[in-house]
């Protein structure tokens, strides 16, 4: 049995960003360009994209999936 130091767990990484107005559109053209990029990285297990909600969180939230700590 392994020591549970040598066990690997997926790691997440959460980007945030809080737009000025009116910038939104070239914000997701910028996603549209990074995110088939992120895809490229060794351990890529996924993404979500959290965009902002009225009356709710006001910031774009981006999180990045991978295998482990090393990717």
């Amino acid at each position: 049995m392994q020591s549970p130091d040598l066990i690997e767990h997926h790691v997440t990484a959460v980007i945030a960003h809080l737009l000025k107005p009116g910038r939104e559109k070239a914000y997701e053209d910028w996603m549209r360009e990074i995110i088939p990029v992120a895809k490229t990285f060794p351990g890529y297990l996924g993404v979500n994209i959290l965009r902002p909600q009225a009356g709710g969180h006001p910031e774009y939230i981006i999180v990045l999936h991978f295998d482990h700590y090393a990717h």
